[in-house]
Parts: structure tokens; C-alpha cells; sequence
């Protein structure tokens, strides 16, 4: 993937402790948004962030209304197998 040109850039991250408690974030420095989601315990980090890319990412683009709809988007994530994933389509919605 590369990004030409400016872009909304959304950064995402996912985590689990040790005691099996995942949670998701986000940040949208654009329009100065931070999300935070406390998820299911026991998931697998694959599948948080799979999750989070998608719940306050994806799912943030498509409701968005204040967006240049024309303007492309950049996802930062630390997962590169979830985004092989996403890209792929191997994950379901």
C-alpha cells in the first residue's frame, strides 16, 4: 500500500492483557477523534484487531457525513496479517 497525496489518517490499535482482557482503539487527528472500546475478554489478538480496525475504523468511514467522500483514507495499524485479512476479505462482517 502506499498513500499519495494528503489523506484522512485514522490509527488504530488493539491489545490483551495477560489476563485475557482485549480492548481497541483509535485516533483520528484530523478531526481530533479518540475512541477507546473495552471488547470481549478471551478473543484472540488477531481477531481484536480485526475488530478494530473495522468497528472504529471502517465502520466510522461509512457513517461518517462530514468527509470529503473523494478524499482517500489511510489506516495505521501495527497488524498486518488483520489488514492482509481485511484486503482479502477472509474476515466476515
Amino acid at each position: 500500500m502506499s498513500v499519495a497525496g494528503p489523506s484522512l489518517k485514522i490509527y488504530t490499535d488493539a491489545s490483551k492483557t495477560s489476563d485475557n482482557r482485549t480492548s481497541a482503539a483509535s485516533y483520528i487527528s484530523e478531526v481530533e477523534l479518540e475512541e477507546k472500546v473495552r471488547l470481549s475478554n478471551n478473543l484472540t489478538i488477531f481477531a481484536v484487531e480485526i475488530l478494530t480496525v473495522r468497528m472504529l475504523a471502517l465502520d466510522w468511514i461509512h457513517s461518517e457525513q462530514n468527509i470529503d467522500r473523494g478524499k482517500s483514507v489511510t489506516i495505521f495499524s501495527d497488524s498486518l496479517s488483520a489488514i492482509d485479512a481485511l484486503e482479502l476479505g477472509k474476515s466476515s462482517k
